[in-house]
């Protein structure tokens, strides 16, 4: 190949290679899975399918799913509506700490129900009235109800999006407001409702931190049961397999969602209204006030607390032996994997960049890139959809098997990291490379750039705010990660996630509690970089 050519190729050549990649990592469990599937058998596996202790699990699952999606969708348009579109004093500061929620991991927050209802615990009484046990379905929706602003993200988008001239029309002809809401602007949430209930449903149906702690036999918390059994590890793959047709159907409903949302997109440049509260004003500023200490101040106080308890009783001294050994893995691990996820992520939101700028330019779309192209979109779904415990089972598996000799080393963690990971990383960045214009990079073709020189000159100066949502999204998300560095991590391998779930499992909540300290520390200050950088919403007009 002349070196002209090479020149002028080489970088396309590259990043097509690393899409190639991420689409290999991406669909790997899935097809490990099947492999494993395979040598357990297929009437085995319907065996296990056909057992009523498979369809109790599926529908525990399912049940838990819905409880805590319906309560996510109500909690998050009223609080998003009354945040964002009425004059509630401090809406600006609700709305960022309304997002605060998504720092704590789902085993940190089954923890604080654990806190809060244990003997001795502000909210006991509550459970008392209630006549409930702490653990079980109920305990278990609470420490899940966190997983809110999954929705509340999706809800600020469309209100971006809402045509305020059919809500004008609708005030002009007499509608109230509730009224005007309820016929004119919910339908146009519709679509951005449903896609952030599809992601609480995946969360949750993922889950294996809070069911764990709350002693919840959902389908993952079976998984990693049957696992750690030497007689029931076929079970585990069955209830693997029942948990991703779950999963998938779920992005199925995803993806149907997202593409309504896309169609219903429309720039309409109207001055959104601003709400005049009149005398429900002090009603909806308690409401929000008590889901701000519910979900903020109350988790945090109750950790501070039980850490002040173990220092006053000698059985804690402080962080520094936290901090040492699991914060240091979990936040070096974290760096590394973010890394590597952002070169990689970097080379498919690359190369989407410059393809259509190589289409204009009359290279022709081959079979192989509608390939590419299609199968990234379904791998980023997918890989997303597949629970922590799904990944690690396969993974695990399949070194047992055929590489041993490197199953339980940090390198094998990593690369299960990455594998969990590249997904959210690719569609992190796209988010963020999505805001460049397109004719920036026509223009730098149009004056005489290689597609090198373009990635150079062009795109990677813009660039750095989506690399650094990235990079923070993954280190954040490493950090939280538990299933994977239970079943995958070395022996006695230490991180802050299994930190937390060995010590909260076996109710040492005074020694837990430092823990969670630099962990919830940690995903602070992620989410605040990430706001900075403007991947998430935060304090915006208002």
């Amino acid at each position: 190949m002349p070196s002209s050519s090479l020149r002028h190729n080489g970088p396309g050549l590259l990043l097509g290679l690393g899409t190639w990649v991420v689409l290999g990592l991406t669909a790997l469990p899935l097809v490990l899975l099947g492999f494993q599937a395979l040598d357990v058998g297929i009437q085995d596996i319907l065996g296990v399918w056909g057992r009523a202790q498979t369809w109790w699990a599926l529908g525990r699952t399912v049940g838990l799913a819905l409880g805590v999606t319906g309560a996510s969708v109500v909690f998050a348009v009223a609080l998003c509506w009354w945040t964002r579109m009425t004059d509630l004093p401090g809406a600006s500061w609700f709305r960022a700490l309304l997002f605060m929620p998504l720092a704590f991991p789902s085993y940190v927050t089954g923890f604080v129900v654990m806190l809060a209802f244990a003997p001795g615990g502000v909210l006991e009484p509550l459970w008392r009235v209630l006549g409930k046990d702490i653990y079980g379905g109920l305990g278990a929706t609470v420490a899940l109800l966190f997983s809110f602003p999954l929705v509340s993200l999706q809800v600020f988008a469309a209100l971006d999006r809402v045509d305020w001239r059919q809500w004008d029309c609708a005030r002009s002809l007499g509608a109230r407001p509730f009224t005007a809401f309820f016929r004119v602007v919910l339908p146009q949430l519709g679509p951005s409702i449903g896609a952030g209930a599809a992601l609480v449903a995946l969360y949750v149906i993922g889950d294996f931190g809070a069911v764990s702690l709350m002693r919840f036999n959902s389908l993952s918390r079976l998984i990693y049961l049957r696992h750690r059994s030497l007689f029931d590890r076929d079970e585990a793959v069955a209830y693997g397999l029942l948990l991703v047709v779950l999963a998938l159907l779920l992005v199925v409903a995803l993806v149907w969602f997202e593409r309504r949302q896309a169609s219903a997109h429309r720039h309409v440049d109207v001055r959104p209204p601003r709400i005049p509260l009149g005398a429900w004003k002090w009603p909806v500023l308690a409401v929000c006030g008590a889901a701000v200490l519910l979900g903020v101040v109350l988790p945090v106080g109750l950790v501070v607390q039980w850490w002040w308890r173990g220092i006053s009783l000698g059985t804690v001294s402080g962080v520094g032996a936290v901090w040492g050994d699991a914060a240091f893995h979990s936040i070096a691990l974290g760096a590394a994997t973010a890394v590597v996820v952002v070169v990689l992520s970097g080379s498919v939101v690359m190369g989407s960049t410059l393809e259509p700028v190589r289409k204009d330019e009359g290279h022709p779309r081959h079979f192989f890139g509608a390939v590419k192209e299609w199968g990234l979109q379904g791998s980023v779904y997918v890989a997303y959809a597949l629970p922590g415990i799904v990944v690690a089972l396969s993974l695990v598996s399949f070194a047992t098997r055929h590489m041993f000799w490197v199953y339980q080393t940090l390198l094998f963690l990593g690369a299960a990291y990455v594998i969990r990971f590249v997904a959210l990383g690719v569609q992190t960045m796209g988010n963020g490379m999505a805001q460049q214009p397109r004719s920036w990079v026509q223009a730098g073709r149009t004056l005489g750039r290689s597609p090198l020189g373009v990635i150079r000159d062009v795109v990677l100066p813009n660039a750095w705010p989506a690399i650094g949502a990235t990079a923070v999204a993954v280190w954040v998300m490493v950090i939280k990660e538990l299933p994977i560095t239970l079943i995958l991590g070395p022996v006695g391998f230490r991180t802050l996630s299994t930190e937390v779930w060995g010590l909260a499992e076996d109710a040492y909540f005074a020694q837990v509690a430092p823990v969670v300290v630099i962990m919830v520390l940690c995903a602070f200050a992620g989410l605040l970089i990430q706001q900075r950088l403007g991947s998430i919403p935060g304090r915006g007009r208002g």
